[in-house]
């Protein structure tokens, strides 16, 4: 604890647990800074989060981020909260920002992901490198309006999508419950490995988020069926005023009849259910062509999120090692996502080495 008369000071606190982190990110922070996300990733892959805090002389919070500090075959390094889409720098004063990212220049290699807006305007004279390359999209939800109004409001290739999925006899299911997650991450499994040929995460992170958010109702499995087969679906997430559509998954055989816009219209209706003002659609990397083209028929808020990243100043005796290691990951995923794999063979390689993609 900070006395009162004690300068500004830097504090280390967990912030599945503490209070102060709580309160700020209760002002101004996301899914991704909240307790639950933070405990949900940690339990997963075995990783002890920190927050840092910036104090007042009277041991008040100025600003303060959420990170971990990972040290495996990949070699040292700091990174902001591991498998977040983003992660606020949390404070009101620019300054403020600034020294509390300043803080982390030093021996040890950092790489944070900040929206935007929260990035300070000196973050290349505190010694970071920053990398634009990824886009952040959200609906917004006007809840003023009627169903019929809102509709209306669409894009004309997304209404048409939802009465093509309508016309082909797709239904919508809304569900918290653990096996229509297994369904959807038999989707999720599909599509990582075969079209994007990637490793999925490990179903152990996904029941993780259940427990942390179904028993408050804050999360919904939005599956689209067709003849009571799923076809696609959408994990939301809730937090604060804001849906986060947090995981899709669809079996490319049944594209045709657009099932992902119904989901996102079912979305749209549990905002207005639930008293919420916006989805959050998560971000892209800007020369993803279809889906930043796909998020902009949604959405109508776009914005940058921000990677920085400044080199440690400690020379790393495993450098050369850890060098190694990175460059083999992507060929042990292309190796199991390989055509003839099986997707339980995927999906235990991806139990096994997806931590070291953080």
């Amino acid at each position: 604890m900070i006395q009162p008369g004690t300068p500004r000071a830097l504090v280390e606190v967990d912030p599945r647990t503490d209070a102060r982190w709580d309160a700020l990110q209760n002002d101004g922070g996301s899914l991704f800074t909240s307790a639950p996300w933070i405990g949900a990733v940690a339990e997963a892959y075995d990783l002890e989060p920190s927050a840092r805090l910036l104090v007042d002389e009277a041991g008040g919070v100025l600003a303060g981020v959420a990170y971990c500090a990972l040290d495996d075959i990949r070699g040292r390094r700091l990174v902001s909260f591991p498998f977040s889409d983003y992660h606020e720098l949390l404070g009101r004063s620019a300054a403020d920002l600034a020294e509390l990212l300043g803080s982390f220049v030093g021996e040890t290699p950092v790489r944070f992901r900040i929206p935007d807006r929260c990035v300070p305007g000196d973050a290349a004279g505190l010694g970071f490198t920053e990398h634009r390359d990824l886009l952040r999209h959200s609906i917004v939800v006007d809840r003023t309006i009627d169903d019929e109004q809102r509709f209306a409001a669409l894009h004309t290739k997304v209404r048409q999508n939802i009465r093509k999925s309508q016309r082909a006899g797709i239904t919508t299911e809304m569900s918290s419950g653990l096996d229509q997650l297994r369904e959807f991450y038999e989707l999720h499994v599909g599509v990582r490995t075969r079209k994007y040929r990637l490793l999925p995460q490990p179903f152990a992170f996904f029941e993780a988020i259940h427990r942390a958010f179904a028993p408050s109702g804050a999360l919904t499995v939005a599956l689209a069926r067709h003849e009571g087969q799923a076809i696609a679906g959408i994990v939301y997430l809730e937090l604060g005023d804001t849906l986060y559509y947090k995981f899709n998954a669809s079996a490319a055989e049944e594209l045709n009849v657009r099932p992902n816009e119904q989901l996102v219209w079912a979305g749209m209706e549990r905002c207005v259910e639930r008293g919420l003002s916006r989805i959050d659609l998560g971000i892209s990397d800007i020369d993803q062509d279809g889906l930043v083209h796909y998020k902009r028929k949604l959405a109508q808020e776009e914005s940058e999120v921000v990677t920085l990243t400044a080199a440690g100043s400690t020379p790393d005796p495993f450098a050369a090692r850890a060098a190694e290691v990175g460059a083999l990951l992507p060929q042990l995923t292309d190796l199991f996502t390989t055509t003839g794999v099986s997707a339980e063979v995927a999906e235990r390689a991806g139990e096994l080495l997806y931590r070291y993609f953080a």
